[in-house]
């Protein structure tokens, strides 16, 4: 995916509710609806090139659109072993030569270096690479591209890929929060999650409606994270720094950042990649601050307004490649897995990252990352040296390529965990029992009633589920289309994966391609309207779309 910060929320339902019995039915199909998207782990939208499944016809009209287009050669590739790729480009085959990369090439390095957190699983068990094979179509004015290197079936997990780098994402700035509670874990956070793999750390406690008084979920031994003990003992790490280790539970927090970790693997996996939690954590911190304290004063309403999700991922990616600058004595840096990526420092004022400048004289308005920057490398002590190798330039390019090749993800939250469990002890979903204990859960969630109500979905979704970017390398190198082959989800999100999906068949030698956008029944005109499409994709991702549902009459 050559541009792309997909950041997009949904609700499942609004407004006031009619006391009429078919809206109050209505409600009633809603609030079952919004809590089986609540099972399956994440919402609608929190990836927004999630939709439902193709039907038959809709995969034939696909295909009829994708024959009919007179771009559509220029999606395949034809080749005999694969070994080299040969682009047919408007109807014309082009010379494996003047395309193919060298294995010794620093190109060549660079690619494989996007397959080492991917992976595919076939129907024995067996791991694989992934049947995808990236192309650098820069000949033909488009960049990276990825084809398929076999035939895909509809519904298959093309591969399943780790993120390279991610983020909680901060919903204040713990610098200017006076007020908040001393000792409170994560308190940069709405939600309490592994810094790590990013799973939630929430116990069942944190969902519980604070205007229900008294009121418990039922069952709540099926909750997967337990509750928090008072005083857990002290132990230090390998990199001698003092953790606060719970010994019942394996949980593991900083007395420094207040960084919380669901294991001790998963702190030393991070030391391993950053050298500290202290370190990305405090760069978010500085950089949230940085962004937050500039904006509030330059702002009438004087509230405190965070940064964007792309700085705040950039923050952490800066500390994990000054990391490895730190860590290479012989002068030979290990390559960034971030190389390659569409973005650059000149994207900026058109990404409108980063502080809000002046207007030039055509009225165009500008930005700066400045102010953050100079925090950031306040923050990490960078010495002379370091200060040429990673200029602001630097910061600005990692910026733009977190905003236009980042996503912003909602992890699976605790909950289905939880109510699979409650269903299979109560006997299953039709049992009076389980009716029984839905009630009461209804009303520790805040209905009187009992019963469950329009958006309660995504109010235990904002207690219990985090909230991260995330920057996937092979990912990265999927192009748009309004009309996607695929589409990735993350209903399995566990440590960081997410899986490429097949929409429809996909033939060997055809170009794979996902949505920036949410094409789903729920986007409305967003799905439908060309215009407005192509107005997002250029304003967010700075490209112009000529898809075949763009470009068909």
């Amino acid at each position: 995916m050559s541009d792309v910060l997909i950041s997009s929320s949904q609700e499942l339902g609004n407004g006031q509710i009619s006391t009429s019995s078919k809206q109050q039915e209505q409600d009633e199909i809603d609030a079952q609806e919004g809590l089986a998207l609540l099972l399956g782990g994440l919402s609608a939208c929190d990836i927004s090139s999630v939709e439902e499944c193709v039907t038959k016809e809709e995969e034939e009209d696909q295909h009829k659109r994708h024959q009919q287009s007179p771009l559509s050669t220029s999606n395949k590739l034809t080749s005999e072993e694969y070994d080299v790729s040969i682009p047919r480009i408007h109807g014309t085959r082009m010379d494996a030569s003047s395309f193919a990369l060298k294995q010794n090439s620093p190109d060549a390095a660079l690619i494989r270096q996007c397959y080492e957190r991917a992976f595919s699983l076939s129907p024995s068990g067996r791991l694989s690479e992934p049947p995808v094979r990236i192309v650098d179509m820069s000949h033909y004015n488009r960049g990276y591209a990825s084809f398929a290197t076999r035939d895909i079936r509809r519904g298959e997990v093309i591969y399943t890929e780790r993120a390279a780098e991610a983020c909680q994402m901060p919903y204040r700035c713990s610098i200017c929060d006076e007020s908040r509670s001393a000792g409170r874990d994560m308190f940069m956070y709405r939600v309490r999650g592994c810094q790590y793999c990013f799973r939630s750390l929430e116990p069942a406690s944190s969902i519980v409606c604070k205007d229900a008084a008294g009121a418990d979920i039922p069952m709540a031994e099926y909750w997967p994270v337990p509750e928090y003990q008072s005083d857990p003992p002290s132990a230090t790490s390998n990199s001698g720094e003092q953790y606060d280790l719970d010994t019942k539970t394996g949980r593991v927090q900083c007395m420094h950042c207040q960084s919380l970790f669901c294991s001790k693997q998963c702190l030393d996996n991070l030391c391993k990649s950053m050298g500290s939690c202290c370190h990305g954590a405090n760069a978010i911190k500085v950089a949230v601050h940085a962004a937050s304290c500039a904006k509030e004063t330059s702002e009438d309403d004087g509230e405190s307004i965070l940064a964007e999700p792309a700085i705040t991922l950039a923050a952490r990616m800066f500390s994990a490649e000054l990391y490895r600058y730190r860590r290479c004595s012989d002068g030979k840096t290990p390559p960034s897995p971030f190389l390659g990526m569409c973005g650059d420092s000149t994207d900026i004022d058109s990404l409108e990252l980063g502080i809000l400048q002046h207007e030039n004289n055509q009225g165009v308005p500008t930005y700066s990352l400045e102010g953050i920057y100079a925090s950031l490398c306040s923050e990490l002590s960078l010495n002379d040296e370091e200060m040429i190798a990673f200029p602001l330039s630097s910061f600005e390019r990692l910026s733009s390529v977190a905003a236009r090749n980042g996503f912003n993800i909602t992890t699976q939250s605790p909950f289905r965990a939880y109510y699979s469990g409650m269903t299979r002890a109560n006997g299953g979903r039709n049992s009076d029992r389980h009716k029984h204990s839905v009630k009461k859960l209804a009303r520790a969630l805040g209905s009187p009633d009992g019963e469950l109500k329009r958006d309660m979905d995504r109010e235990v979704e904002e207690k219990c589920a985090v909230q991260i970017a995330a920057l996937f390398t092979l990912t990265a190198r999927i192009n748009h289309s309004c009309d996607p082959c695929a589409e990735l989800r993350g209903g399995e999100f566990v440590d960081c994966h997410v899986d490429l999906v097949a929409r429809r068949g996909i033939e060997a030698g055809e170009e794979i391609t996902i949505s920036y956008l949410n094409l789903g029944k729920t986007a409305g005109r967003a799905a439908t309207d060309g215009n407005r499409r192509r107005r997002e994709l250029k304003a967010r991702y700075l490209f112009d779309c000529d898809c075949c549902r763009c470009t068909e009459k």
